[in-house]
């Protein structure tokens, strides 16, 4: 949702306080095992394994990243292709089932691209490759050679 002036702001297409706590509820049952490990990876932690697809892609090479950044954002633009423009509800069914498939493809879409990664050398010379390989060490993320 964009905000683009005050009164769209006031006119009922923003969350209410009521609409939040009820998304919250729902992101808590998708993301199940979203917040374990804190600061540290954690294996079995929805966030933490998106974490380390996009540090394991920060170590590839250019042209690599690249396309991971196509694909992400073609898979993205789907979710939102058929958003409803008016005000939305959180126990809107359409809404509901958009979100719920897309941390599905999402979760899908990180272990296929930590597969191919295997196959794809490190980049291990630049100074960005140091800098993510350094953020790896620093939160217990494994980086594929």
């Amino acid at each position: 949702m964009c905000i683009r002036d005050s009164a769209e702001a006031n006119s009922g297409n923003t969350p209410t306080r009521a609409h939040l706590a009820d998304l919250s509820d729902q992101i808590e049952t998708i993301l199940e095992g979203a917040g374990r490990g804190g600061a540290m990876y954690a294996k079995d932690s929805t966030w933490w394994i998106h974490e380390a697809m996009h540090v394991n892609a920060m170590v590839r090479p250019y042209p690599y990243r690249a396309t991971i950044t196509e694909r992400i954002q073609a898979m993205e633009s789907t979710w939102i292709s058929d958003y409803p423009s008016h005000a939305w509800d959180a126990h809107e069914p359409s809404l509901v089932n958009v979100s719920h498939a897309a941390f599905t493809q999402a979760q899908e879409a990180d272990g296929i691209f930590m597969d191919r990664m295997k196959g794809i050398r490190a980049d291990t010379f630049s100074l960005a490759g140091y800098y993510w390989r350094r953020v790896a060490r620093r939160t217990g993320i494994p980086v594929t050679p």
